[in-house]
């Protein structure tokens, strides 16, 4: 719920939101739902930059590392994605930088566009934001190739976070 606030751009719901799944995050259960809990938390806290809560779920999620995110009929992805994306909320880049490979290669190994799109966003803001040498044209490489998936497979929500990437990616070089 609190990602699908941040997604809506209904901020301030999201933060109550999350801060009441904060206030159990220690007694969910210990069963394929408790992945999905920690997964749409996790996008919820980068979005609302949470490096505390981003630490707590790291924790959580770690142990799971090469697992994928499956709760019924919903899938939200490799865990290694969302540590990489906690990480990058940590202020760790350079151990985020590493974990948004290792989840490119399993979504391309895996044949999961959609994902490996959307991963690809998530680790072109990252290097956005880390600004080192060569990052924006890496960036710029991963949002062009998050577009093309886009277009092709008609994702609407990536194509313009893509766009947005893209502008910040040109601003920069």
């Amino acid at each position: 719920m609190s990602a699908i606030l941040c997604e809506v751009g209904r901020t301030e719901d999201a933060r109550a939101h999350l801060d009441l799944v904060f206030n159990e995050i220690d007694d969910l259960p210990a069963d394929y739902s408790m992945f999905a809990v920690l997964a749409s938390s996790t996008i919820a806290c980068a979005h609302l930059r949470e490096p505390a809560m981003a630490q707590k779920l790291h924790a959580l999620l770690e142990p799971y590392s090469e697992q994928f995110v499956c709760a019924g009929t919903i899938w939200l992805g490799a865990v290694v994605h969302h540590l990489a994306v906690l990480r990058a909320t940590m202020g760790m880049s350079d151990d985020a930088d590493e974990l948004f490979e290792a989840a490119e290669r399993e979504y391309t190994r895996l044949g999961a566009a959609t994902w490996l799109a959307r991963c690809r966003l998530d680790h072109s803001s990252l290097l956005l934001h880390r600004a080192r040498a060569g990052d924006a044209q890496r960036a710029s490489e991963l949002i062009e190739a998050a577009a093309a998936t886009a277009r092709e497979l008609d994702l609407r929500g990536v194509a313009l976070r893509a766009t947005s990437l893209s502008s910040r990616a040109t601003a920069t070089s």
